[in-house]
């Protein structure tokens, strides 16, 4: 795997993310775990069929998805230890 070229789009939301930057170790793990068909993963862009970002997979709403560290809304957030949520990006300054 391309690691930053490879791209899952979350089945609930348009957040796309970067497979290894977001957590994912591998792609064909993820796809065999949630059943997806094999060759589903591209190199650029690809759609788990039931991939779901962390906020979505929490049930949190678009309109209520906001980064702790900064006012920009939505993109790949994942959850910090105290409930919250922070741009993966803005957790790394």
């Amino acid at each position: 795997l391309g690691g930053e070229g490879e791209l899952v789009v979350c089945c609930e939301c348009p957040c796309s993310v970067h497979l290894a930057c977001y957590g994912v170790e591998e792609a064909s793990s993820v796809a065999a775990a949630l059943g997806a068909a094999p060759g589903i993963v591209t190199r650029r862009t690809s759609h788990l069929r039931s991939f779901r970002c962390d906020p979505c997979s929490h049930g949190v709403e678009c309109a209520r998805r906001v980064c702790l560290l900064c006012p920009q809304p939505g993109g790949a957030l994942k959850r910090t230890r105290d409930g919250r949520w922070a741009h993966l990006a803005c957790a790394m300054f």
